[in-house]
């Protein structure tokens, strides 16, 4: 009887075990203190608030960047198939040399600086050659200079694009080109002609035009012309008589 009796007690604990088990689940399917997640959403989760961290780091390490310079002369006009020499250039603080070097137009804007940064010119209809080393050092007393070789290939409005980037160090040892400033440069792109015109516009109006329409005028009076010298020659080749006799 006494080994019935414990063998009963060990199938009453063993059964309410499991009932408690089951119990646990289904109600942890209902509430929210005990949500449905498994490892695999885990291994998920986690790259994900890594991420948002590097980001958020990434964005505090920028808005604690030091306050600087950039200046570029890229011209407002410029001539088909002409090579122009563009030149960028960047320096902490502020700088009385920050246009050295430009002979032409200038536009100076303020930006944050990196110790490591990169610059790229890019723009439709233009053959763009760097002269520089795109990825330059900037110290905390000297200007770094970016230059490059461009011809524009199209007539017209043309716009240029200078990208400038700071080259920052992650976490993971990684580098990553993060964006700091694009510059839009408007370009009016004009042929020889139009220059030559617009340099010479008074001599233009005085001389060309007055013959242009002295040409309009002498071809609508052709035919008048051309029977006055018709008659001409008629006339001297009937020795002067008026007409030819029978």
């Amino acid at each position: 009887m006494k080994i019935k009796e414990s063998f009963m007690n060990k199938l009453q604990f063993i059964s309410l075990s499991i009932l408690g088990v089951v119990v646990a689940v289904f109600l942890s399917s209902f509430n929210p203190a005990y949500p449905n997640i498994s490892p695999a959403d885990i291994s998920i989760i986690q790259p994900v608030k890594a991420a948002n961290k590097v980001a958020f780091d990434l964005r505090n390490f920028v808005d604690n960047l030091p306050e600087g310079q950039v200046a570029h002369n890229i011209p407002s006009t410029m001539i088909l198939q002409e090579s122009y020499s563009v030149k960028v250039n960047i320096a902490k603080g502020i700088s009385a040399d920050i246009a050295r070097d430009f002979s032409s137009e200038v536009e100076v804007q303020s930006l944050k600086v990196h110790t490591l940064m990169k610059i790229d010119l890019v723009g439709n209809n233009f053959e763009i050659q760097p002269v520089a080393e795109q990825n330059q050092i900037i110290d905390n007393s000297g200007i770094a200079q970016w230059e490059w070789n461009i011809i524009p290939k199209g007539i017209g409005k043309k716009e240029l694009y200078i990208i400038i980037y700071a080259r920052i160090k992650l976490p993971d040892g990684s580098q990553e080109n993060h964006r700091l400033k694009t510059i839009k440069k408007s370009v009016n792109v004009i042929t020889n002609l139009q220059v030559f015109v617009s340099q010479n516009s008074k001599w233009f109006f005085e001389m060309v035009i007055p013959l242009f329409l002295a040409i309009i005028i002498t071809a609508s009076n052709f035919n008048r012309l051309k029977q006055c010298i018709v008659s001409i020659f008629n006339y001297f080749r009937g020795g002067g008589s008026g007409g030819s006799t029978p």
